[in-house]
């Protein structure tokens, strides 16, 4: 199970990894990460500005550095631009992401 003290190491790890710009969690971020790296279904609905790409984002990648092996995440969104957005910002720190819909094009599937 992991803790909030495995949590705060795994994000300073994954910080030299990747170009994170992400400081301190707050709580309810770091309840949200630990219940889906303990495999603990949940759903977040937080303020524009929170910091809800955090919880996108470090989930997938402490899994991966915990058990050596690639895990996936999933976004729900309706909002195009912001879709495009997190594309983009997660390619900028090299991690792998891609749009999916039935009206997306080749060049938005890749955050175009």
């Amino acid at each position: 199970m992991a803790s909030r003290d495995l949590i705060a190491r795994q994000l300073e790890f994954l910080k030299g990894e990747f170009k994170f710009t992400f400081n301190d969690l707050k709580d309810k971020q770091i309840s949200v990460i630990a219940s889906i790296v303990n495999k603990v279904d949940c759903m977040a609905i937080f303020p524009t500005g929170f910091g809800k790409s955090a919880c996108n984002i470090l989930p997938p990648l402490m899994m991966k550095n915990m058990h050596k092996r690639h895990f996936y995440g999933i976004v729900v969104s309706s909002l195009r631009s912001l879709m495009n957005d997190q594309v983009r910002q997660f390619a900028s720190m090299g991690i792998s992401a891609v749009i999916c819909g039935p009206d997306i094009s080749a060049e938005e599937r890749k955050g175009g």
